[in-house]
């Protein structure tokens, strides 16, 4: 995950950004917390089952990692529409690109991403199911715990990048820092970017 609650475990498991604000999931307490960009007064909090990755669709729609499903997020109220229901197994972290499409990134004993439409029917699986094993000859079409997930930009040609737990070369450094009022301690946004294997894998 993206941060740990110092002494308490959990804490931040995902983030988003759009229009100023910045969105965040915590785990460990069932809700997602909107924050000011610039000041980072707390604007909205909103309870959200098991959330972790946060994404938002072209259009503006917030999605989130909810227990093993994905819901979207009314950005009104607050209210989570599950759009797809025990689908996944540990899902850490979420991208969506220029079609709609969801990328999840699976632990438990996935270990891939799982593809699939804007209405949450699968289309495929990115790496090997089951991914790799933790010692022994190295699978290079395999992931092993992919944790963030990112797509190319210029989605031309589709590309994915995912950080998993053998990647070398990460920087991780604080993106920024946030006091949750129910929580005592500091918790850390932390950015980090990598490709898995040292490889972009094609989307």
């Amino acid at each position: 995950y993206t941060g740990r609650c110092c002494g308490i475990g959990g804490g931040v498991s995902g983030l988003a950004a759009r229009d100023g604000r910045l969105y965040v999931s915590f785990l460990g307490t069932d809700e997602v917390v909107v924050l000011d960009g610039g000041d980072m007064t707390e604007l909205e909090r909103w309870p959200v089952t098991r959330p972790a990755g946060l994404a938002f669709a072209p259009g503006g729609e917030l999605y989130a990692i909810s227990g093993n499903g994905v819901a979207r997020i009314d950005l009104a109220d607050g209210s989570a529409t599950p759009i797809m229901s025990d689908k996944l197994d540990a899902p850490v972290d979420l991208a969506i690109d220029r079609d709609g499409n969801l990328y999840v990134s699976q632990w438990g004993a996935a270990h891939c991403v799982a593809v699939f439409d804007p209405k949450g029917n699968p289309i495929r699986t990115i790496g090997t199911p089951g991914g790799r094993p933790w010692s022994g000859a190295y699978d290079a079409n395999g992931m092993l715990m992919p944790r963030g997930i990112a797509l190319d930009p210029a989605d031309a040609p589709r590309r994915i990048k995912v950080r998993d737990v053998h990647d070398k070369g990460v920087e991780a450094r604080p993106l920024l820092r946030l006091e949750n009022p129910r929580h005592r301690g500091r918790i850390a946004g932390i950015r980090a970017e990598a490709i898995h294997g040292n490889k972009t894998q094609a989307a």
